[in-house]
């Protein structure tokens, strides 16, 4: 599923593909898997929310 990080200090969004993949770490902290399998750790003040994409489906 691919999905929208939007970012506090701008609230512009950062599109992920379908391989993409978010989780929360125990610290809280939102951990993004790239499409070539890089690890991205945001820290909870670097974004402010997430939107999911359905496979197939479009944002804009």
């Amino acid at each position: 599923m691919a999905f929208l990080v939007y970012g506090s200090a701008d609230g512009a969004p950062t599109e992920y593909g379908d391989r993409a993949s978010y989780s929360f770490n125990q610290a809280g902290y939102l951990v993004v898997v790239m499409e070539d399998g890089t690890r991205h750790t945001l820290a909870p003040h670097a974004w402010h929310h997430i939107e999911d994409k359905p496979k197939g489906g479009g944002f804009f």
